[in-house]
């Protein structure tokens, strides 16, 4: 098996996760779906991880989306807590671009096993 690195902590991980069952709600709020569409456009750039739940590559890709557009930075990667850092309509946006990312990824390598 191949290494693949994850940049999201477990704390973090659970932190996020935590968070999942209101960021659909949020993603209702006004302009939260337009940002998510901006947002998408940088996930073509996001490491995918292989080798571990669902859940945790998703995070982990947040993470890395987050990074990317400057709402987190590497420090607080140390510190752990997202949630202080980043507000909770960015964080919604986030996991909802590279959700949808992570599903296009895994339809089309399912595709290409079923030809």
């Amino acid at each position: 098996y191949e290494f693949s690195p994850l940049l999201i902590t477990p704390n973090m991980n659970i932190e996020i996760s935590s968070f999942s069952e209101t960021y659909d709600q949020i993603m209702w709020l006004p302009n939260n779906r337009e940002f998510a569409v901006e947002l998408y456009d940088d996930t073509a750039q996001v490491y995918i991880a292989h080798g571990y739940g669902a859940e945790t590559i998703i995070n982990n890709m947040v993470i890395q989306l987050l990074i990317m557009n400057g709402y987190l930075n590497v420090e607080d990667i140390n510190s752990g807590k997202i949630t202080e850092k980043v507000n909770r309509e960015t964080i919604a946006a986030a996991k909802f671009a590279c959700s949808k990312r992570y599903r296009e990824v895994t339809d089309e390598k399912r595709a290409g096993r079923d030809k």
